[in-house]
């Protein structure tokens, strides 16, 4: 999400005079942010199973799941399955959504680690079937949806079902009175992207 969206999403300011330029906002309170977390994790929080962070930059919140050292762990692979469409019209913004989300969940669980031992997740797209590890296959979580459209409302159902024990492990709905374009894309897929990464931040079940 870019600074001028937060500023009017939750900092209510008018999206008529709104100018990042002229009212710094959002830089102020998340370098505010920035510095309590770098805070708390020096103190408080030097024990944490999980570590947040807003790296420089950019507006996303990230995590990172530490491991005691000396520990060695297989990282759990998230597939997503190419969204299904279930109205008459939307099947490119559905499409659209699910490239959207692939790039948002690559950068907050990969990219965001790059250089780290601490990785959490790979994000594997795929138009087949998640293998069942049982049988040598390579993915952990596979990640299904649902998206149905209306010209000013969209709702995305989505589900994260444990490949190896064929169970679901999360689902939720996410909403959006709004027209569907590239915007609603980006709300979406951050929001999709947030719920995950508090789902394996809670801590999912190991492989």
């Amino acid at each position: 999400m870019t600074e001028h969206a937060i500023g009017i999403a939750v900092f209510r300011r008018d999206p008529a005079v709104y100018c990042t330029g002229d009212d710094p906002v959002v830089r102020v309170q998340v370098g505010r942010l920035r510095r309590k977390l770098a805070a708390h994790y020096a103190t408080h929080g030097q024990q944490d199973p999980v570590r947040l962070s807003i790296p420089p930059g950019c507006y996303r919140l990230v995590y990172q799941r530490l491991r005691p050292k000396g520990i060695g762990a297989r990282h759990p692979v998230l597939q997503i399955q190419p969204f299904t469409c279930i109205t008459r019209d939307g099947d490119d913004f559905t499409r659209g959504l699910c490239e959207e989300l692939s790039c948002r969940l690559f950068e907050s669980f990969e990219q965001a680690q790059t250089g780290s031992n601490h990785v959490l997740m790979r994000v594997a797209r795929s138009s087949v079937q998640a293998t069942d590890p049982k049988r040598g296959g390579r993915y952990s979580y596979c990640l299904e949806g649902s998206v149905r459209v209306e010209p000013a409302r969209v709702r995305a159902s989505l589900r994260l079902v444990d490949v190896a024990q064929g169970r679901i492990r999360w689902s939720a709905q996410f909403d959006r009175n709004q027209p569907y374009g590239i915007a609603t894309q980006e709300d979406l897929a951050e929001s999709i992207c947030l719920s995950l990464a508090g789902y394996f931040a809670r801590g999912a079940p190991d492989e």
